[in-house]
């Protein structure tokens, strides 16, 4: 089941195509409806999140979209490309072409988060916890608290107590971490992942596939590119 539900109403190819991708490596994987005739199906699958084609929204189907939020008034509405002004008020508009940094800015600032979210790194390196810390431990709505575990043993201890929301494996310097991917699949726990590589762990990535399918980062652009990696783990605990 996925952890969101999501509905795109639209027939244009290359926003089906972006927004699939970008929910691709989640559990929250859309429903597309290609034609305008087919919006009712908001009414029976009650998504909570909707990206409709701006320009297809008339007054008539406006003052539908207004009765559906009253009986779902959790769900949010995004349009797609220009929005006519039928009356009806959106959470966010997402242009065409679509950009990625743009498109995850509107819409995870209409979703809502634990707080705070917990995060285990799972690494045997000082400064990448380090910096992890830093970065993470300085946000705020939501915040961040980290907990970290330098093996196997650790990592048990932690999730024995609670688990986390989201985790950061190092498999550069931790060798188990298939292990620990085949560990929690075994006990079913649907952690949201992602995994630290570098051109020596390729092996690695193959034997963690058998077992999940975590969002992966080259460990080498993780330090320059922390805002991409919170961006990651916000959508990982959100829809994952």
């Amino acid at each position: 089941m996925p952890k969101r539900s999501i509905f795109l109403v639209t027939a244009n190819p290359k926003a089906v195509e972006a927004i699939t991708a970008y929910f691709s490596d989640t559990e929250s994987i859309p429903s597309v409806a290609r034609s305008k005739g087919d919006y009712a199906a908001l009414f029976s699958l009650k998504p909570d999140l909707v990206f409709f084609q701006g320009d297809w929204v008339d007054s008539k189907l406006a003052a539908r979209l207004v009765e559906f939020r009253t009986e779902s008034p959790k769900t949010k509405f995004f349009s797609l490309g220009k929005a006519s002004s039928a009356g009806f008020a959106w959470h966010g508009s997402i242009e065409f072409p679509i950009d990625e940094k743009a498109f995850r800015k509107t819409i995870l600032a209409q979703v809502e988060f634990p707080n705070p979210i917990r995060l285990l790194v799972v690494s045997k390196a000082s400064q990448l916890i380090g910096a992890v810390r830093d970065y993470f431990e300085a946000r705020k709505d939501p915040a961040f608290q980290i907990a970290e575990a330098s093996d196997e043993a650790d990592f048990g201890k932690h999730c024995a107590v609670r688990l986390p929301h989201c985790l950061m494996v190092d498999s550069t310097t931790f060798a188990q971490a298939a292990e620990l991917f085949q560990s929690l699949e075994k006990k079913q726990s649907r952690i949201p992942a992602v995994v630290f590589t570098n051109s020596a762990t390729s092996d690695q990535i193959l034997e963690i596939r058998k077992w999940r399918a975590p969002v992966f980062m080259d460990l080498n652009r993780v330090f320059d590119s922390m805002p991409d990696l919170l961006a990651v783990v916000k959508k990982l605990v959100v829809f994952s």
